[in-house]
């Protein structure tokens, strides 16, 4: 079959009735155009009437009820021959991930720890390098202390001029 619009009407049209006249006419146009088609649409035109011809297999009125029991049935059965070992397997996932995490959270605490210790031993061998600093003699003499040089302090006048 193809993809042909008016060979879907007809097909839809026999699926669900047998064809009217106007429609049987169509049907013949359109196999003369496309005769390639004529076997599938015979075995289609018997299947249709097959089909119309069956009576309907009576449904129970608590068929979705019983198939779901079924399910139910076939579930509960399945679950009992996987034995006992089955409650831990399913924790598997959550155990992995939860390994996966602590991992990961003690990884990044090391690193920061090492990050830091790094820069703190950065940070003491650029002080010791530096020469400007005063001895330890002048530091523990409290009038030395008071004699160096402090920041100079705010300029009043540009304070007052900036206002």
């Amino acid at each position: 079959m193809t993809d042909d619009p008016a060979e879907q009407r007809l097909m839809e049209a026999l699926w669900r009735r047998k064809l009217t006249a106007a429609e049987e006419a169509d049907l013949a146009e359109w196999l003369a155009k496309h005769p390639e088609s004529r076997e599938g649409w015979k075995m289609e035109a018997a299947l249709s009437g097959l089909l119309a011809e069956m009576t309907p297999a009576p449904v129970s009125s608590n068929f979705t009820a019983r198939v779901l029991q079924e399910i139910q049935r076939d579930v509960l059965a399945a679950g009992s021959r996987r034995g006992t070992n089955a409650g831990w397997r399913a924790w598997l996932p959550r155990l992995a991930f939860g390994a996966v995490l602590v991992v990961a959270g003690s990884s990044s605490y090391h690193f920061v720890r090492a990050a830091h210790h790094s820069r703190m031993v950065d940070g003491v061998a650029m002080v010791s390098q530096v020469a400007s600093l005063p001895s330890v003699e002048i530091l523990q003499d409290f009038d030395a202390i008071r004699a160096m040089d402090r920041a100079p302090g705010a300029d009043e006048e540009l304070l007052h001029i900036l206002q």
